[in-house]
C-alpha cells in the first residue's frame, strides 16, 4: 500500500497481493446488494487471482483498465474504478464500486469524476454504464455527473457521457501566491487588458489577487491560463439561494489566445468545480465581455451554468 503522504484521493494500480481488498468487498452482501439481480455477492477466491490480475492489470486484454482508489488520509483503499468494452457495439462500460462502509462520504462522485478523467486521458470518447432500474441512487449520481439516459427497460438503465478530449501535455493544478506566480498572473492580466475584450478591464495588482485560490494551466512547463476566486457566503436570501449559503466566486478565468482552441478554459473550470465542491454549493461569476454571445455559450451550453441576471446599456446621446 502506498505511503500516506497526501490528503487527496489517489488512483492506485494494485499489486497482486492487494487483491485481498477486492475479494473482501465482492463478498460483502451490503456492498453487492446492487447486483442482486445477477446473484449479489461474487466469489473471488485466491485461486482466481492470477488469471484475473493478468487480464485486468498486468497485461490488460481488449482495452480493459482497472485501478483502486486510495484515501491517503485514512491510509485505506476505498473503492475500485474500471472500464471495459462489451457487446456487439463494443460500448466502453464504466464500473465504480465503493464498499458499503465508505458510502455517503462523497467517494462515489469523486470516483466517477476520476474515472471519466482517466478514460479521456486514454483516448476514450464515450463512457457508458448499465445500472439496475431500481438503483435510483446510482442513476442520480451518474446524471449529476453529466451522463444521460439513452435506453431504459424494466430491469436496467443504460447511461452515456461524451467525454471531453484531454491534451496530455496540459496540466491543471492549484498553487500558492509566490512572487513568481504573482508576476505571471500580472503579466497575463496585462495581455488580457491589451485585447480590449472586456468593458473596463484593467491589469491586476497584488491586492486584486491576494486572498484568492489560484489555479494554473500549464503546457510543457509554460503557464498558459489561470483561474482565481474565493469562497463567500450569501449575506441575505436571494432569488436563487438562501442566506448563509457558501459559494465559490470566480473572479477571473483567462487563457492565452494561442491556446484557446484546446479547451483549456473548460479544463480549468472543471478542475475548480471538483476542487471546491466540498466547501461550496454553487459556482458564481460575473462577466463584462464584449463578445457576450460566445461567453454565454461557453458558460451555459458547455459548462452547465444557469443564467441569473444581466445589466444592459444603450447609448442614446
Amino acid at each position: 500500500m502506498p505511503n500516506a503522504c497526501k490528503t487527496t484521493i489517489e488512483v492506485y494500480k494494485p499489486t497482486y497481493e492487494d487483491l485481498w481488498f477486492r475479494e473482501e468487498f465482492l463478498s460483502d452482501a451490503e456492498t453487492m446488494a446492487y447486483n442482486q439481480a445477477y446473484g449479489g455477492t461474487i466469489s473471488f477466491p485466491k485461486d482466481k487471482w492470477e488469471a484475473w490480475y493478468r487480464d485486468w492489470v498486468e497485461s490488460p486484454i481488449n482495452g480493459r483498465w482497472y485501478r483502486y482508489l486510495y484515501d491517503a488520509k485514512l491510509n485505506q483503499f476505498v473503492g475500485e474504478i474500471s472500464y471495459h468494452f462489451e457487446g456487439s457495439e463494443q460500448l466502453c462500460m464504466a464500473d465504480v464500486i465503493i464498499p458499503a462502509r465508505y458510502r455517503g462520504k462523497g467517494y462515489g462522485k469523486e470516483a466517477l469524476r476520476i474515472l471519466c478523467r482517466e478514460a479521456a486521458k486514454n483516448g476514450i470518447t464515450v463512457l457508458h454504464d448499465s445500472i439496475a432500474a431500481d438503483n435510483q441512487t446510482a442513476i442520480n449520481l451518474f446524471i449529476s455527473e453529466g451522463f444521460e439516459i439513452v435506453r431504459e427497460s424494466e430491469n436496467e438503465v443504460l447511461v452515456r457521457k461524451q467525454l471531453d478530449p484531454v491534451d496530455k501535455n496540459i496540466t491543471i493544478y492549484e498553487t500558492e501566491l509566490t512572487p513568481e506566480v504573482l508576476a505571471l498572473l500580472i503579466e497575463m492580466s496585462k495581455d488580457w487588458e491589451s485585447e480590449h475584450s472586456c468593458h473596463g478591464y484593467k491589469t491586476n495588482t497584488r491586492e486584486d489577487i491576494e486572498g484568492n485560490r489560484i489555479f494554473l494551466a500549464e503546457n510543457q512547463e509554460k503557464v498558459i491560463g489561470y483561474l482565481f476566486g474565493h469562497i463567500e457566503k450569501t449575506k441575505d436570501k436571494t432569488s436563487i439561494m438562501d442566506k448563509d449559503v457558501p459559494y465559490f466566486e470566480i473572479e477571473e478565468l483567462y487563457v492565452r489566445p494561442e491556446f484557446r482552441n484546446l479547451k483549456v478554459g473548460r479544463m480549468l473550470f472543471r478542475y475548480v468545480e471538483e476542487s471546491v465542491s466540498d466547501n461550496a454549493e454553487y459556482l458564481m461569476l460575473s462577466t463584462a465581455t464584449k463578445n457576450w454571445k460566445a461567453i454565454l455559450h461557453f458558460y451555459i451550453d458547455e459548462l452547465g451554468m444557469e443564467f441569473w441576471n444581466a445589466r444592459l446599456f444603450k447609448k442614446i446621446k
